[in-house]
C-alpha cells in the first residue's frame, strides 16, 4: 500500500522517501508544505521591460481578455510591414508555442512604437542611446562614436581578450540594425580578417580610439551667408 501511495502522489512528492524514520504523517505535512508555498507570478509574453517604460516610449499594454492581469501588444519590428489586420495567431494554437515566428515575435527587442504627443521629445529619440551599458548592443554603441566607430578597437567586459577592429560598418536602420566588417584580434593578434563580431546583440561593450585619432580633422562648416547665398 505505500508503494501504491509514493506512485499516486504528486510529481512533488516522489522524491520523498518512505523508510523507518518517515511515516504518512510526516509525507502529508511535506506536501501540505509545497502546495502553500507562495509562487511568484509569470511575467507576460513578450515582457522584456516594465509598462511604465513601454507607455513612455510608445509601446501599448492591454488586458488579457481571459486572464485577470495586462500584457504588452506584439508589434511588428521596426523597418518591416505590419502585421495583416486581424491575424491574432488563434490558428494551431497547440503549434504556436513551437513555431519560430511567434517565439520571435516574443524575443523581439526593436517593436514598433506609436508615442502619444507629449512624449515626442529628445528623450524619446535617444531611447537605444539611453539603454543600460548592459543591454547596450555593438551597433547602438558604436554608432554613439564619431564617423560610426570606424577605426575604433571594440571589445566586451567580459571577454577583454577578445577584441575588434571596426573597419566598415552600413546602417539599415539607425541606430539597431546594421551589417559590420572588421578585423578580429585575440590578445591584440590578428586572427581574422573581413568578418563580423561575435556576440553583437549582447551588451557590456566598450570602444576605444585609434592612436592616430588626435589627427583626425574635421573641416568647418560654412558660414551661414554662404549657404543662404
Amino acid at each position: 500500500s505505500m508503494q501504491r501511495l509514493s506512485m499516486r502522489a504528486a510529481p512533488c512528492c516522489r522524491s520523498f522517501a518512505f523508510g523507518p524514520r518517515t511515516s504518512p504523517a510526516r509525507w502529508y505535512i511535506h506536501t501540505r508544505k509545497f502546495f502553500k508555498r507562495k509562487i511568484p507570478p509569470h511575467p507576460a509574453l513578450g515582457d522584456h521591460n516594465p509598462e511604465e517604460y513601454d507607455t513612455r516610449y510608445g509601446r501599448k499594454w492591454m488586458e488579457h481578455p481571459r486572464k485577470e492581469f495586462r500584457k504588452p501588444i506584439l508589434y511588428s519590428t521596426i523597418g518591416r510591414l505590419n502585421f495583416k489586420p486581424g491575424t491574432t495567431g488563434g490558428i494551431l494554437r497547440w503549434f504556436r508555442p513551437r513555431s519560430h515566428a511567434w517565439k520571435r515575435r516574443l524575443s523581439e527587442q526593436y517593436r514598433k512604437r506609436w508615442p502619444s504627443d507629449e512624449n515626442i521629445d529628445m528623450e524619446f529619440f535617444a531611447e537605444y542611446f539611453n539603454k543600460p551599458w548592459k543591454r547596450r548592443t555593438f551597433l547602438e554603441t558604436a554608432h554613439a562614436f564619431p564617423l560610426h566607430g570606424v577605426g575604433y578597437t571594440f571589445f566586451r567586459a567580459t571577454r577583454p581578450q577578445e577584441s575588434f577592429v571596426l573597419r566598415y560598418v552600413k546602417f539599415t536602420e539607425r541606430p539597431i540594425k546594421g551589417r559590420m566588417r572588421g578585423q578580429f584580434l585575440f590578445n591584440g593578434k590578428p586572427v581574422l580578417e573581413d568578418v563580423a563580431t561575435l556576440h553583437k546583440s549582447v551588451g557590456r561593450w566598450t570602444g576605444t580610439p585609434p592612436s592616430h585619432m588626435g589627427h583626425v580633422v574635421r573641416p568647418d562648416f560654412p558660414a551661414v551667408q554662404e549657404q543662404e547665398q
